[in-house]
Order: C-alpha cells, then sequence, then structure tokens
C-alpha cells in the first residue's frame, strides 16, 4: 500500500481508480497469502490441544 499512497491514492474511498488497481491486486494476494498462512497455526493449536499432552517413554 506504499507505493499506492505515493502514487496519490486518497484512503477510506468507496472505490478506487484503475490506475491502482495493480498494487490493489498485490495488496489483496499478500493479504491473503498472510491470513492462509495463520491455518497450519491454527491447526497445530487445534490439534496439540485435542490430542493433549505426548508421553515420553524412556
Amino acid at each position: 500500500m506504499h507505493p499506492l499512497g505515493l502514487q496519490g491514492m486518497l484512503r477510506r474511498v468507496s472505490s478506487y481508480d484503475p490506475e491502482y488497481a495493480f498494487w490493489n491486486v498485490i495488496a489483496s494476494i499478500g493479504g491473503f497469502v498472510l491470513g492462509m498462512s495463520t491455518l497450519p497455526f491454527i491447526l497445530n493449536m487445534i490439534g496439540s490441544w485435542v490430542q493433549g499432552e505426548v508421553e515420553v517413554s524412556t
């Protein structure tokens, strides 16, 4: 979003000009990737909660 601000894109508008479409898509993809990257953490946390503590035998 930083390059968009440097190019003059306004914040808090209902629709963006087409000239900013490329960087908006890039920012959206980045947000999606960040959101998807939390899924393994959440699944691991739920799996650990469900399975309980691992018993170590020596």
